[in-house]
């Protein structure tokens, strides 16, 4: 028995006085030994306390992570890495504002557009001028598609209200088996699938009447703009003249984009008697006064709300950045603080079995 007990003595011993070093990449490190002297009864205790200190020390990346990724600057501030941590939570927090800040003025100025679209564009007016300009020489290109052959000499043909890529909804009621029932139409929507299907606007509302009145039949071609704009109830006037008040114009966001943008509908500006050709890359582009304001009114809108989806843009490369950022500073701070814990017997022939005191060491690398 002694003669085990005096080889496990050994080597312990040797165990013990060997020193292990880590983190020597980080170019420095100097050793701090930590002797406990105990009794073999006191020998668990003493080395799962200092377990539970190593345990404790050690950073974990994953958890780092999901710190920064929660709240970019937390997973610093739990690696020890304040400092950086309090730049990445700068950032957030300005990035935050700025988001809010521009969003509102995009909002602000998306109002203001609106309001003063519907303060110079009007339905009845787009409807009831926009042929003002088939057969001028100038102005009729900005109207019209191009008929002739690729090569040949442009052919302008003038294009109907219904027709063309872009249209404007409108809301209006029917009434089937004596039931109200509300119906969405576009201005360029067909009566089928094929291309030769009339056009609904053409059926409904152009071609065919809205009302009669006093033996006559109106529809959008003998109808006055006053009368046009009492129809659809752009102002106040005498119900007893409407069969039909619930005729609307849907203002959505197209809505807004297409009556300052495509020439199709710059016939409902009030000052479209102002016409001048402006050339946008190459393609002509009608232009009055009050439209090209309301141009400038929406870009600036645009450009607001621009600047807010970027600083959405930088609140998620901040995220990206800390969490990244986080496990890089916990493998530095695990890398610091790494232990190597040793032990080794002290020979008693007194004891029992010849075991003594146990020494147990813990190298840290700082």
């Amino acid at each position: 028995m002694k003669k085990y007990l005096t080889i496990l003595y050994i080597t312990i011993s040797v165990i013990a006085s060997m020193n292990f070093t880590f983190g020597g990449e980080l170019g420095f490190s100097y050793d701090k030994m930590l002797l406990i002297n105990s009794t073999l009864d006191s020998t668990i205790t003493s080395d799962e306390n200092l377990s539970q200190n190593i345990i404790t020390n050690k950073k974990y990346t994953g958890r780092a992570m999901l710190y920064s990724g929660l709240l970019p600057g937390l997973g610093e501030y739990y690696t020890g890495a304040w400092k950086r941590g309090l730049v990445f939570a700068g950032i957030e927090i300005a990035a935050w504002m700025s988001w809010s800040k521009f969003e509102k003025k995009g909002d602000d100025a998306s109002d203001d557009y609106e309001l003063y679209a519907d303060d110079h564009w009007e339905f009845s007016r787009w409807v009831a001028n926009h042929d003002n300009w088939e057969g001028d020489t100038l102005f009729q290109s900005m109207f019209s598609k191009n008929i002739a052959d690729e090569g040949d000499e442009p052919l302008y043909l003038y294009e109907d209200i219904w027709e063309g890529s872009h249209s404007i909804e409108i809301a209006y009621t029917v009434y089937e088996d004596g039931i109200e029932k509300i119906k969405l139409l576009d201005t360029n929507s067909k009566s089928g699938t094929g291309s030769s299907d009339s056009y609904l606007f053409e059926e409904l509302f152009y071609d065919g009447f809205l009302f009669e009145q006093n033996g006559i039949q109106y529809n959008f071609v003998n109808m006055s703009d006053e009368q046009i704009a009492c129809y659809i109830g752009e102002y106040e006037c005498d119900p007893s003249f409407v069969t039909d008040p619930n005729f609307q114009v849907i203002k959505d966001n197209t809505y807004y984009e297409n009556v300052g943008k495509y020439n199709s509908f710059f016939a409902g500006w009030d000052d479209h008697d102002s016409i001048r050709v402006f050339i946008n890359r190459g393609v002509e582009v009608a232009e009055s006064p009050n439209k090209w304001i309301y141009r400038g009114m929406r870009k600036d809108a645009n450009d607001y709300y621009k600047t807010a989806q970027y600083m959405v843009s930088t609140i998620m490369l901040n995220h990206v950045a800390s969490m990244l950022d986080a496990v890089l500073t916990a493998k530095i701070w695990n890398d610091k603080v790494d232990a190597n814990i040793t032990a080794s017997t002290k020979f008693d022939h007194r004891k029992k079995y010849g075991v003594g005191d146990v020494q147990v060491g813990i190298s840290f690398n700082w």
